[in-house]
């Protein structure tokens, strides 16, 4: 499904998005780039495509999101690296599913740390894509 113009924009700017959040919708990085600018946060974009563990997930995190103050980023570390991002910033997460696929273990405690850091860190961690289910993350389905 794609998403209505605006939709992303609007949701943002309400406080709706925190945590991580699965949403089944394909959306275009120029569209969502210009949604999230329009809710006056940050975007990075994680793209794990080709990740089948904790260890490359840190090494690609470190090299695509390069938190300021840490030249590599382990299990000890990450909620602290997360919070180095700017408040109010959106991760569009893509190519995960590989991942999940190889280590649905180690993607249980990645999403158990984004809920436990958006707690501390006003972000939130879209986990993107039209197929396929992230342990422990919930699923976008409505607004209220």
């Amino acid at each position: 499904m794609s998403i209505r113009p605006g939709l992303l924009a609007a949701l943002l700017k309400a406080g709706h998005l925190h945590g991580a959040i699965r949403w089944k919708v394909d959306i275009d990085e120029g569209i969502a780039s210009q949604e999230i600018a329009m809710a006056g946060a940050h975007q990075v974009i994680l793209d794990t495509s080709g990740v089948k563990n904790l260890e490359d997930f840190f090494a690609v995190f470190a090299t695509q999101v390069k938190p300021l103050g840490f030249s590599s980023v382990d299990l000890s570390n990450f909620e602290d690296a997360l919070a180095t991002q700017a408040a109010n910033t959106a991760f569009l997460w893509t190519g995960w599913q590989e991942f999940v696929k190889n280590a649905p273990a180690d993607c249980e405690v990645l999403a158990d740390i984004f809920e436990t850091a958006s707690a501390k860190w006003p972000g939130v961690v879209l986990v993107l894509g039209k197929q396929g289910a992230f342990p422990h993350v919930g699923e976008l389905t409505s607004v209220s």
